[in-house]
């Protein structure tokens, strides 16, 4: 391999990425349907270009490393290196990709000892694969505590480090080990606690205090590294996290001592950092020492100040003080004496600021954060007990997380209606097809029902995609061939999204419909392999969705660019192919029985479903104003 090959590579995956994007803002720009549907179909065809131009160029350029691994040159490494810094660095990135190059590259400076290479290449791969952990993936988010671990191990190296940023990567790690990992489940929160009492003591050596004036950014970091987790009590309001009564008094009584320090130090509260306020308020109310009505008062005017001030906060945690922060409100606020009416315009206004930040695309934080910080706030207990009536809480998932990724909710809105075209019929003339202990024992239990279960499959089916959440990113991957590993993380999202629905009483019911829309009718084969779609109370529902997942995602020419669409008859004969082993044999009956119902179907996914596309992407896109 030569240093042409190692920067043609670079060269173009890069801007095949970065063209790819382009495409994402040019198709939610606004446009008349026939200019809109013009640019999805462009997009479909460049990046089916771009993915065959990127499979040939990652097969040659990983086939040659693996080869000449032992013949490439130190410079050539350094080559490779340098282009990891610049993904890292770049505001746009793949986390299993920069994981992979610096695994690449990380025995190679291991063997040369070479230290502060190495630290960037811990780092790198700590960042990505703590990105990747994000998608519920625990065994990765062990392998970023790992990483973290080795950085803040080379720590006494500090003094040899040539390159500034190099000294900046102890902080940052000590930052993610202590602030980050354990609220992801990837660290026990009494580890992290050590972690913090050894950056305490390493804050107290001159040899890790003076280069503060040459890197301003490490002790801006170890402040805010400092005030969030003698706040992390806050945490346990927004995190499932399992946390020793002894340390959560220690850290409180800490929290109540280091908020003083600090106020006097800074002089007023809109500059102590926003964390620690909410944390100190709120020990204050539950200890007594303030009502409840007081302490709200002092953090919402707090947060309405401090919200003007954020362009001069260059370190703040923008995920927790557009996400967590108004949550914490609405707990602070629930508490309170207001009437209920004024409960409700407030909560409105703070689901809304969560809403605004969430839809919006933040250079600042990675997609993986973003929608992780979606997924925490939909699915929230403290968010979801401000509505009064479930139809609320569904359009407010629905409108957060299905609406937030045009493919997906184009894809589940198709998925609905071809679920309500073949129900009309399974009415009509199969109504017994719908028994089940969910929907009704009796065929006339199932009519009286019907308006229910019409209801509850458009929902199932709207809402049988939600764990794909957290791979938006991996989904949005049209340029290149998916790794082993990326598809992997395709395949939780059965398992992930029954999960977040089984969280809520409101919405458990749809959890068997996201968990086994990918089962076989027979139970034999598609995934997860440990859902039992044969004794589930809602099969047949399971069944249609199934149906209609399969059919659209078959038939869909304008937004699956990773394989050529069929037409519908011959989607139809593989549905019979397949009847009695992967699809439910009289659902497959009742289509091939009935030409009509055959002519609607084609009609929903040929025709019509242009229109359908632009009547959700300019719901889309009002959204995202």
């Amino acid at each position: 391999m030569t240093d042409s090959d190692i920067k043609l590579f670079f060269d173009v995956y890069f801007n095949n990425f970065i063209t790819s994007i382009s495409w994402d803002e040019q198709i939610h720009a606004p446009a008349a349907k026939e200019e809109w549907i013009r640019c999805l179909k462009n997009c479909g065809r460049s990046r089916y270009q771009l993915c065959i131009e990127d499979d040939l160029l990652f097969h040659s350029f990983f086939t040659h490393l693996k080869e000449d691994k032992s013949t490439l040159s130190n410079s050539q490494y350094d080559l490779v290196l340098s282009y990891c810094r610049k993904l890292y660095y770049s505001q746009y990135n793949e986390p299993s990709l920069q994981l992979r190059f610096a695994k690449e590259l990380i025995s190679h400076y291991e063997a040369n000892k070479d230290v502060e290479s190495l630290i960037f290449l811990y780092t790198c791969a700590a960042y990505s694969a703590l990105q990747l952990s994000r998608t519920g993936d625990h065994k990765m988010g062990l392998r970023s505590s790992d990483y973290y671990k080795k950085v803040v191990a080379l720590r006494d190296k500090i003094d040899t480090f040539q390159v500034p940023e190099s000294r900046d990567y102890i902080f940052v790690a000590y930052d993610n080990l202590i602030r980050v990992e354990p609220f992801l489940h990837n660290l026990p929160i009494e580890e992290a606690y050590q972690f913090f009492l050894e950056l305490i003591e390493l804050r107290k050596q001159e040899k890790f205090c003076r280069y503060d004036t040459v890197n301003p950014r490490i002790p801006k970091i170890v402040n805010k590294t400092i005030n969030n987790f003698l706040s992390c009590e806050n945490d346990l309001l927004l995190f499932d996290i399992e946390f020793p009564d002894s340390l959560r008094l220690h850290l409180s009584e800490l929290t109540l001592q280091h908020y003083t320090q600090v106020l006097k130090h800074k002089g007023s509260i809109y500059d102590c950092p926003p964390a620690l306020v909410f944390q100190y308020y709120r020990l204050m109310a539950e200890e007594e020492a303030l009502s409840w009505d007081e302490a709200y008062s002092v953090v919402d005017d707090y947060y309405t100040r401090k919200k003007e001030m954020i362009p001069d906060e260059t370190e703040l945690d923008y995920l927790s003080f557009y996400v967590d922060l108004p949550i914490l409100l609405m707990h602070f606020l629930s508490h309170t004496t207001l009437s209920e009416a004024e409960k409700d315009r407030r909560n409105l206004t703070y689901r809304s600021m969560v809403i605004h930040f969430l839809s919006t695309r933040h250079y600042r934080l990675h997609t993986y954060s973003q929608y992780d910080g979606m997924r925490m706030a939909c699915f929230h207990p403290i968010v979801l007990d401000t509505f009064h009536h479930p139809v609320e809480k569904t359009n407010f998932i629905l409108d957060l997380i299905v609406s937030s990724h045009l493919a997906t909710l184009t894809h589940s809105v198709m998925v609905s209606y071809l679920a309500e075209a073949l129900l009309k019929y399974i009415f009509d003339d199969k109504p017994e097809l719908l028994i089940c202990p969910a929907l009704g024992s009796t065929v006339s239990e199932i009519q009286k029902n019907r308006t229910y279960i019409i209801d509850f499959a458009v929902q199932g089916s709207m809402l049988h995609d939600i764990g794909k959440n957290g791979i938006v990113p991996i989904i949005n991957t049209q340029h290149r061939r998916l790794t082993d590993y990326e598809f992997d993380l395709i395949r939780m999202h059965p398992e992930t999204g029954a999960k977040d629905l089984a969280s809520v009483p409101d919405f458990a019911c749809y959890a068997d419909i996201a968990h086994g829309h990918h089962r076989t009718y027979d139970g034999t084969g598609g995934y997860p392999d440990d859902f039992d779609i044969l004794h589930s109370p809602c099969r047949p529902v399971i069944d249609l969705v199934h149906i209609c997942d399969c059919l659209d995602a078959a038939t869909d020419y304008l937004s699956r660019n990773y394989h050529n669409a069929k037409d519908f008859d011959t989607v139809l004969s593989e549905l019979a192919d397949g009847r009695g082993t992967q699809y439910n044999p009289n659902i497959i009956d009742l289509i091939l029985d009935h030409p009509d119902l055959q002519k609607e179907l084609a009609s929903l996914i040929g025709p019509n479903r242009e229109n359908i596309y632009y009547d959700v992407y300019r719901t889309f896109a009002n959204k995202q104003k």
